[in-house]
């Protein structure tokens, strides 16, 4: 499960529910960003050699930190984790919550519990050419989005109604 100290208040979620807003009112064609975090995974993931180095060396960056037990992945431990390798990745803030939040279990928005094959699919999969798995990923990775900000304005608007000793239920 989530480790005690990696779990997120109400809060928190509120918060990070809040910047998703913020952050689809900037991106005008979410399918033109996803294909720009596309580009530079590609060229992360060239940059490791053939088929086989890739594979070892995406597998050692998706590993969590040998001092971190990590069963499963919430939002912040997901972030945590593309931004320690991010250096040579070069995302930025925005790109990173497009991968992350498209990679939540939408079913328990609040939970901001990850689906890891979901998340491990943004460094796995083999961007080079236009091929059927690649363009289903980025439709459901759009559609997912899309789901998300809607989501996320709802949960938003809703918490913000709420009296603070009721807000403490919803995670």
């Amino acid at each position: 499960m989530i480790q005690p100290e990696d779990k997120l208040s109400p809060q928190q979620v509120y918060e990070y529910l809040k910047s998703v807003k913020g952050i689809a009112e900037k991106i005008k064609n979410p399918l033109d960003d996803i294909e720009l975090i596309f580009t530079k995974i590609e060229k992360w993931r060239q940059s490791f050699g053939n088929s086989e180095e890739q594979e070892k060396a995406i597998a050692q960056a998706l590993k969590p930190p040998p001092e971190r037990e990590i069963h499963m992945h919430n939002l912040k431990t997901a972030m945590e984790l593309v931004l320690s390798f991010n250096e040579k990745l070069n995302l930025s803030d925005d790109e990173i919550t497009l991968i992350t939040f498209t990679s939540l279990q939408l079913e328990t928005l609040n939970n901001m519990i990850v689906q890891t094959s979901e998340f491990t699919k943004w460094f796995t999969i083999d961007f080079r050419g236009e091929n059927r798995e690649e363009k289903d990923f980025k439709e459901d990775k759009f559609e997912i989005w899309e789901a998300t900000v809607a989501l996320a304005a709802q949960f938003v608007s809703e918490f913000e109604q709420l009296k603070e000793d009721q807000r403490i239920a919803l995670t």
